[in-house]
C-alpha cells in the first residue's frame, strides 16, 4: 500500500512453440499496474515468427502491452521453408512453384 492506495502487481508469463527466443523490456518478475512492457520474439535460424496467443492475440512484433492484469502469452514460430528454384542453362529461365519447367537442363556451377 502506498498512502492508503493498494498498488497492484502483475506477472507476465511467456511461452513459445517452435524455435526462437522471447525478450521483454523492462525484464521483471512482476510489474506495477499500468507498466508498459515491450515483448520481442526472435526466431532461430530457418524459423519465422507468426504470432502471439494467450491473453493477447496479435501478429505485431515487438508487442507492446500495458500490465493491468496477470498475463500469459505464447509466441509461435514455424519453420521457414524456402522454395527450390532452378535456373535453366539455355535461356536463364526459372523453374519452381511459380514458374514452369525448364526446356533444357538445369545450370551447373
Amino acid at each position: 500500500m502506498h498512502r492508503g492506495i493498494a498498488i497492484h502487481s502483475y506477472s507476465l508469463t511467456t511461452n513459445k512453440v517452435g524455435q526462437g527466443s522471447i525478450s521483454r523490456s523492462p525484464n521483471r518478475s512482476n510489474y506495477a499496474h499500468g507498466t508498459i512492457v515491450t515483448i520481442t520474439a526472435t526466431p532461430s535460424s530457418n524459423w519465422r515468427f507468426v504470432g502471439w496467443s494467450g491473453d493477447t492475440t496479435a501478429t505485431a512484433n515487438p508487442l507492446v502491452i500495458a500490465m493491468v492484469a496477470n498475463r500469459t502469452l505464447t509466441a509461435t514460430f514455424v519453420e521457414a521453408i524456402l522454395p527450390v528454384v532452378t535456373v535453366c542453362a539455355q535461356r536463364g529461365e526459372l523453374s519452381g512453384p511459380n514458374h514452369g519447367a525448364c526446356d533444357g537442363p538445369p545450370a551447373t556451377t
